[in-house]
């Protein structure tokens, strides 16, 4: 007969590596090098094949799609990160690809960034702030926004491309399908169009400059102005009606 009590025991460890891989694939999206260190120095001190281990490499392995494009960067090759790419398994090459750091072969050189004047540094700072309390929870602190939910930020075209439209969508919201990088969402974004035209122009020129973006900041009266043109709207804009402005 088959041993009954032994299945609570088998479900609850099928529940407990479950975990660990939706931990693991928060940690490494946060793209935070110190937390994704932390992960990796608990990686190497599992034992070597163990459910537990395959658990929280594959957790890894599901940010593929994001961490591809933009690998997450370390300092150095850290012990850690050098014991980490030691160890035995067929997922390290692959995880290793979807990090780089300074020396490794291969690597891309960071990109220059234009500094920002210390009143748009203000603006990027309180940007930071509003992005975290509001947008992130959608869009994610890295980014790389939900699948079914909320498109990616992360070099994606409308945020680095028109802020004539980026501002427009902030004010009014976005209504049905939009294209982001290839793929297309479908969504109902609201509008934020409460903030005032420092705070609009802050949360996109922190977007137009974060995750190693280049983008020019957004200056309140850009904002103040599109406010004004666009006072009688009352839906969110449409993919197609954006496309038509420059």
């Amino acid at each position: 007969m088959p041993n009954i009590p032994t299945f609570p025991l088998l479900f609850g460890r099928f529940l407990t590596n479950q975990f660990l891989g939706s931990l693991a694939r928060c940690v490494f999206a946060s793209r935070s090098s110190e937390r994704i260190e932390r992960l990796l120095t608990l990686i190497v001190a599992q034992p070597a094949a163990t459910a537990r281990t395959v658990a929280l490499l594959d957790g890894i392995l599901e940010t593929t799609r994001a961490t591809t494009k933009k690998p997450v960067k370390f300092k150095s090759e850290s012990a850690a990160l050098a014991q980490f790419l030691n160890l035995k398994d067929s997922r390290i090459a692959k995880i290793s690809a979807l990090m780089t750091w300074t020396g490794k072969l291969g690597a891309k050189p960071d990109p220059i960034v234009t500094p920002l004047s210390v009143t748009q540094q203000a603006s990027f700072d309180l940007g930071k702030t509003l992005f975290s309390g509001i947008c992130a929870a959608c869009h994610q602190p890295h980014g790389l926004g939900m699948d079914g939910l909320a498109p990616p930020l992360v070099d994606s075209e409308w945020v680095l491309g028109s802020e004539q439209r980026l501002i427009r969508i902030i004010l009014h919201g976005l209504s049905g399908p939009i294209k982001v990088d290839g793929r297309t969402y479908t969504l109902d974004m609201p509008s934020l169009g409460l903030f005032n035209d420092e705070q609009v122009a802050a949360i996109l020129t922190y977007i137009r400059r974060e995750w190693d973006h280049n983008a020019a900041p957004v200056e309140p009266i850009t904002v103040k102005a599109i406010r004004a043109s666009t006072a009688t709207r009352t839906e969110g804009w449409r993919q197609d009606d954006l496309l038509k402005i420059p």
